[in-house]
């Protein structure tokens, strides 16, 4: 029997170990459970839908509390992304990797893309540029 106790933000930050920014970032993407409506500006999560969310991460190899992308599988996660990404999409597989681990960094790889669009200090990619200098300088290293 499931347990489908609804789970508050606190909570579901102790639960998945990712912050608020990075679990939105991934509910955008479709990448994890959506909440559950409870009033105009409150939601919560189903403990179920966490703890399935978790296991299936822990399963692929990702670890919650970094929420890393190990780098041989880069290439596979840049092609799961939508086409517009974000510098912390990117960082993903680039911080484990010890190639970057800032904004700033990633725009000093040579080759590396111009971002497509700047919101203050987020910056967006076009994830097939992304993809393209991917293969073209790490991938075959």
């Amino acid at each position: 029997m499931s347990d489908d106790r609804l789970i508050r933000e606190p909570e579901r930050r102790a639960i998945t170990g990712l912050s608020y920014s990075t679990w939105h970032r991934l509910e955008e993407r479709g990448a994890a459970p959506k909440p559950v409506k409870l009033g105009a500006r409150a939601v919560a999560w189903k403990l179920s839908d966490l703890q399935a969310w978790v296991q299936r991460i822990e399963a692929e190899g990702v670890p919650t509390t970094t929420l890393s992308v190990p780098i041989e599988r880069a290439d596979e996660y840049l092609r799961s992304l939508p086409e517009r990404i974000s510098g912390a999409d990117i960082r993903a597989f680039t911080r484990p990797a010890g190639i970057a681990s800032r904004n700033s960094d990633l725009l000093e790889l040579e080759g590396f893309p111009a971002p497509i669009e700047r919101q203050g200090r987020k910056l967006w990619f076009d994830r097939d540029a992304v993809l393209t200098w991917w293969r073209s300088r790490w991938r075959a290293a």
